[in-house]
């Protein structure tokens, strides 16, 4: 293989260091149910603790939604989380993504890895000029300390959010594409492994 269509497939990839990002399945549907209703984690998610059926989360899996990964851990080769783009505005070059994990793996590198696996994919595929991330302040205090490395705070909607017998601000995050070429290269060399090694893809 030549060293342009190597180096190519590396911009591209969906494999990091610790996980790797593969396309949603029909047998993922049980495991991602089951993760959007977890007590610890359903609340930080589309339902905020309410359990819909099963066939409405699945009508509801695919909803304005652009693309979508399951997030893999290299390791066990077993399920970790979701990341997904969505409310994709083609005319203004934007979309919103968000990211569920299993609680093992808040405040992790893998985490950070699987958001830097899907914004380059996001902008390295699809023709978006910039990306938000909305979320109410309970979460952003438990993930701050990864997100503000690849997001920076672009407004903050007091008591916009209604969770838990009380209202909670809302924070729009975002990074633009000249933003996110810059910083690239950086995670790069911490999450992705050697473009000469051939990585080995999750199942």
């Amino acid at each position: 293989m030549s060293k342009e269509v190597d180096a190519l497939r590396h911009q591209h990839t969906l494999i990091g260091r610790r996980v790797g990002l593969k396309p949603l399945e029909q047998s993922d549907l049980s495991y991602l149910y089951s993760l959007s209703t977890n007590d610890t984690v359903g609340y930080r998610w589309r339902y905020r603790g309410t359990v819909p059926a099963i066939e409405q989360f699945v009508a509801d899996l695919w909803l304005g939604v652009l693309t979508q990964f399951v997030i893999v851990d290299l390791k066990s080769s077993k399920p970790v989380g979701l990341v997904v783009a969505y409310q994709h505005d083609v005319e203004h070059g934007t979309a919103q993504i968000g990211i569920v994990t299993e609680p093992s793996q808040w405040r992790t590198l893998s985490t950070m890895e699987a958001l830097h696996l899907f914004i380059r994919h996001l902008f390295g595929v699809h023709n978006l000029r910039k990306l938000y991330a909305e979320m109410p302040a309970f979460n952003y205090e438990d993930v701050s300390s990864g997100l503000d490395q690849l997001f920076r705070l672009e407004a903050r909607l007091n008591d916009a959010h209604y969770w838990a017998g009380r209202y909670w601000d809302l924070l729009v995050l975002a990074i633009d594409r000249t933003e996110w070429e810059t910083a690239a290269p950086r995670f790069d060399r911490v999450f992705l492994t050697d473009p000469s090694r051939e990585p080995t893809s999750p199942r």
